[in-house]
């Protein structure tokens, strides 16, 4: 239903901000909220985590149109997390199920668990 086109971040002080760029496969239904992961890699374990509808819950998925194009900027907060290398894990989900959606991605992403793995690894000191 969604396909994640690209992305772009950049890590400023204690946040992480983001755009996720984002496109509709087809007539959305419903709403998805957006889910980003902060993780360690070894062991899965969520360091860091946010759940949105896109653009702040102001351009619900259900209003966007077949072939749209929507960019949905957003910031991680890192004041928690404690020194190490990270990983980063997005994906979406039906909010009435809380089932995740199967990944579907323009470019050539790593899925693990219904989720599209970042390439970038994050250091925080």
């Amino acid at each position: 239903k969604i396909r994640l086109l690209g992305y772009d971040f950049l890590k400023e002080g204690k946040d992480l901000r983001m755009v996720l760029h984002w496109q509709a496969l087809g007539e959305m239904v419903g709403d998805y909220p957006i889910f980003v992961h902060l993780f360690e890699p070894a062991t899965e374990r969520i360091v860091a985590q946010r759940d949105a509808m896109p653009l702040e819950g102001g351009y619900p998925t259900s209003r966007w149109q077949k072939g749209e194009v929507v960019s949905d900027p957003f910031s991680l907060s890192l004041a928690e997390v404690p020194p190490g290398s990270y990983r980063l894990a997005i994906g979406v989900y039906d909010s009435q199920t809380m089932i995740r959606l199967s990944p579907a991605s323009a470019k050539a992403f790593t899925f693990s668990n219904n989720r599209l793995i970042l390439d970038e690894v994050i250091e925080l000191d």
